[in-house]
């Protein structure tokens, strides 16, 4: 009697982006993660990222003091091109919580500890002090003929003079 009131359509129609074999259409949610303040537990759930791999990220955070920007990620040990552009449209960056060593006070094993320093540039850094200079701004770290204009770069956001 209700044969004539029911209309079945071919699942042909459906748009691509619906599972043809669920009767439940799923809405997806975009995860973001902040990098900065992201626990183990938040970096779980981008795809790709277990346990050991989101400590490591935690790890390399502390060490530079912060990410700066999210590319930072490709500097973590294992991390692919392919992982990181499969996670990179989930991650954002605030650079305005970064932990930064004033390197007019900093010792030498606080500034050999960051991974953009190694001990030669953080030997001279603490010469150029040694000999009387004082950094009025972290552009005169640039006077340190060591430390390359690459250095330099990625550096900078992690230095202060005060």
């Amino acid at each position: 009697i209700i044969e004539p009131y029911i209309e079945i359509k071919s699942t042909d129609s459906l748009p691509s982006h619906i599972n043809r074999s669920h009767s439940i259409v799923r809405k997806e949610y975009v995860y973001v993660v902040e990098l900065n303040t992201a626990d183990t537990t938040d970096l779980k759930e981008l795809r790709g990222i277990g346990s050991v791999f989101a400590a490591r990220i935690i790890k390399y955070r502390n060490l530079l003091g912060g990410f700066h920007h999210k590319e930072q990620l490709l500097e973590v040990y294992g991390m692919t091109e392919e992982l990181y552009s499969k996670i990179s449209e989930h991650i954002i960056v605030d650079s305005d919580i970064l932990t930064t060593i004033n390197i007019n006070t900093a010792t030498l094993q606080q500034l050999n500890h960051h991974p953009y320093l190694n001990y030669y540039q953080a030997k001279a850094i603490i010469k150029y002090r040694d000999l009387g200079n004082t950094f009025d701004n972290v552009v005169d770290l640039k006077n340190i003929t060591i430390i390359d204009n690459d250095t330099y770069e990625k550096i900078k956001p992690y230095l202060s003079v005060r």
